[in-house]
């Protein structure tokens, strides 16, 4: 997930370097510099994240959630000003993709890292892997992928729930929990009421 989120990054950097050197002009810059701003802020607390979770102590555990969290909260709101599928310049489109993917994901870290957190607090720090997955179940899928199609639909913007479907076959007890199939039914509607949302949007713009 970072690997494609930097490199989308990076690659629109790129094309906004090339525009301004070509002296193009943005349609809406104040759009385009919110983005960028939020983006910016945003890389910057996940670059702090690593060291501090490296150090496996309660506090850096509980300081390290909070960082993600307000990643996700910083990147939300960058993609929600990016408007990706309102922008009339192919590379501010693209950009706006690439954040709504980074708030998508980031959305998906902060709960696991919000969960490591409980589960620290509940179990101790050393506490020993369950041998199975029963009786393991977390509402945290759940939460998050409300929150992720709420964003999709609310914003027009379908990408949002994205990264929690791609993470989400990846639960362990996913053929039998409904905890994880509900989220992903969740998402998936999300998803699809987003897109009707961008076709309603574009048709009747209010």
């Amino acid at each position: 997930m970072w690997t494609i989120i930097f490199t989308s990054q990076f690659a629109f950097a790129l094309a906004v370097l090339v525009n301004a050197l070509q002296q193009h002009e943005v349609r809406d810059p104040a759009v385009l510099f919110n983005q960028c701003a939020c983006v910016a802020g945003a890389l910057l607390m996940a670059s702090l994240w690593a060291p501090l979770f490296k150090e496996e102590r309660n506090w850096t555990f509980v300081l390290a959630s909070i960082l993600l969290v307000a990643t996700a909260a910083m990147t939300s709101v960058g993609a929600v000003a990016s408007k990706p599928f309102f922008m009339d310049e192919w590379y501010t489109m693209f950009g706006g993709i690439s954040t709504t993917f980074f708030a998508g994901w980031t959305l998906v870290a902060a709960g696991l890292s919000v969960g490591i957190v409980t589960r620290i607090n509940n179990r101790g720090m050393n506490a020993p892997e369950p041998k199975d997955t029963k009786g393991t179940s977390s509402y945290f899928p759940l939460v998050l992928s409300i929150l992720a199609a709420v964003l999709a639909i609310v914003f027009a913007n379908p990408i949002f729930p994205v990264p929690l479907l791609l993470t989400l076959p990846f639960v362990p007890g996913i053929v039998k929990d409904w905890w994880v199939w509900l989220p992903a039914i969740i998402c998936a509607i999300g998803i699809g009421t987003g897109i009707a949302m961008v076709y309603v949007y574009q048709e009747y713009p209010f």
